[in-house]
């Protein structure tokens, strides 16, 4: 009789590749669901990007599209997650993690814009959706300690919340295109308060680590561009007090009106009146003017007002 004990049992092989062939029917499972969830994606930011082009008060259209648009992401992040709930989490987390940070960006930026309340009607602009507000949104558990499934993990949300202020940074740019003036001081303040909130973290995720670092260039990009359009905003007033009315005494004044606009405030000049005096009505309504021309201007970026017909016929 012939020794065995040296030979190799094929069986082993066999159930290796039983092991191999379930392995790659997970992952052709997992695959097809990202497929649809990419092309999902895709559409929800291309909604999202409308926001660029659109002044804020005319976005809800925009929101209601982005809003359908992730809840469809919603449903194939619910069909994601009950597949690979059924395996350990980290065996094919690297497969999904990228496109769940895209579905969790679209939602924070929806949710910035003011969409996706609760109640169904628009908020004000500048809310930032937590972590558990995001988790709802999609159905699925975020960040799980006590078992091995599906969820949202913290990475994936800081992740995506750098992605949210690498897009508001555009944002302010093409707010300013716009003629909103408004727009680019609330994103400073709020791209400053996620940076100090950054800064408190001790992170020890590498990529995490590294695209963090590159925020402070996010906050100096919009800082610049507040001060960029300050600079235009005072030279334009000067040089039209200077060619229409010969003298810059109303500078200060329609430069703090200015920046009352700038902060949400009307064309209404009620108190303009009472501090000029009923013999300056005249004076008031040029000064309303100048205030409109100046907006014309920096909307379509003129450099110089257009001349003064009184002056030209002189």
């Amino acid at each position: 009789m012939s020794d065995l004990n040296g030979m190799v049992d094929p069986k082993i092989f066999e159930d290796l590749q039983t092991k191999i062939d379930e392995d790659a029917e997970v992952r052709d499972q997992i695959k097809a669901i990202l497929q649809t969830l990419e092309r999902q994606c895709r559409n929800a930011q291309s909604v999202l990007s409308r926001a660029h082009s659109t002044p804020a008060s005319h976005l809800q259209p925009v929101l209601e599209s982005a809003e359908k648009a992730i809840k469809e992401e919603a449903e194939s992040i619910q069909k994601l997650a009950s597949v690979a709930s059924n395996y350990p989490y980290y065996k094919y987390n690297g497969s999904w993690t990228r496109d769940v940070q895209n579905v969790i960006f679209a939602i924070l930026l929806c949710g910035w814009l003011g969409g996706l309340t609760k109640d169904g009607k628009p908020s004000e602009s500048g809310r930032l959706l937590t972590i558990e507000e995001v988790g709802e949104i999609l159905q699925v558990p975020v960040n799980l300690k006590d078992r091995d499934a599906f969820h949202i993990s913290i990475e994936e949300y800081l992740l995506s919340l750098i992605s949210l202020i690498e897009e508001l940074s555009r944002l302010a740019i093409n707010s300013v295109t716009l003629g909103d003036y408004q727009r680019p001081l609330q994103i400073s303040q709020f791209v400053k308060d996620l940076h100090a909130g950054f800064q408190i973290l001790n992170l020890k995720n590498d990529v995490l680590r590294r695209r963090s670092d590159g925020i402070k260039y996010n906050v100096k990009k919009i800082e610049d561009i507040v001060v960029e359009d300050w600079t235009v905003v005072r030279g334009l007033l000067r040089y039209y007090l200077d060619f229409n009315f010969g003298s810059r005494k109303m500078y200060g004044y329609l430069l703090g009106r200015f920046r009352d606009i700038m902060r949400g405030g009307s064309w209404k000049m009620t108190a303009t009146t009472n501090i000029m005096g009923e013999g300056k009505k005249l004076f008031y309504y040029q000064t309303t003017f100048a205030i409109k021309l100046l907006t014309y201007m920096t909307r379509t970026n003129h450099e110089y007002p257009p001349v003064n017909p009184s002056k030209t016929a002189s």
